[in-house]
């Protein structure tokens, strides 16, 4: 795992070189380059440009996926439109994900990727629900089914670059949304 003040650091290189360049034309010695430090100094930290990318878009999107409001589809709604706001940078960092195949060094953090995605949507669900339940009597696998819903989807968005818009993709994920809100207000059964 790599630390968040690593991250940020790896987050604001990245920013600059993939305005100019596509994700799959970075390499770890261009990075030492502009981040001036050396190559064992890069393993130390980050371990592979995979590995570096899969954490780097995991954090980004644990954090513009917000479910502390009252409303859960105001939550996606912020999630999907960074995405598409952040579109290159995003499908740059896919791209330098998939540039590493066949490489060793984070392969097996970059095979997770989807399901630490996953992952990380349930979790979210779940919390918002526990948080804002009338009764605390939901259903976790009606929520993990809901979950898993809405990551398809957004699988599907991003295997695609992301081509269709945020309206569209949240319009998708419509009916798993109302399910999450439907075990909100779920009433206990005496």
């Amino acid at each position: 795992m790599i630390t968040s003040i690593k991250l940020l650091e790896a987050n604001q290189i990245l920013a600059q070189v993939l305005d100019s360049e596509r994700g799959s034309e970075i390499n770890v010695k261009k990075f030492c380059k502009l981040a001036a430090c050396s190559r064992p100094t890069f393993y130390a930290h980050y371990g592979s440009m995979r590995q570096l990318s899969a954490e780097l878009l995991l954090k980004k999107l644990d954090q513009h996926l917000h479910f502390a409001t009252s409303d859960y589809s105001n939550g996606l709604k912020r999630l999907l439109t960074y995405m598409e706001k952040d579109r290159c940078f995003i499908l740059n960092l896919l791209a330098l994900i998939d540039a590493e195949k066949g490489k060793i060094k984070g392969k097996e953090f970059a095979a997770r990727f989807p399901q630490k995605v996953e992952w990380l949507l349930r979790k979210k669900t779940v919390c918002y629900v526990d948080a804002h339940s009338v009764s605390g009597d939901y259903s976790i696998k009606t929520l993990n089914n809901a979950a898993h819903i809405i990551y398809a989807i957004l699988y599907e968005w991003l295997a695609e670059g992301l081509q269709l818009s945020a309206r569209d993709v949240y319009d998708r994920c419509q009916l798993a949304i109302e399910i999450v809100e439907e075990q909100t207000s779920k009433k206990a059964l005496l």
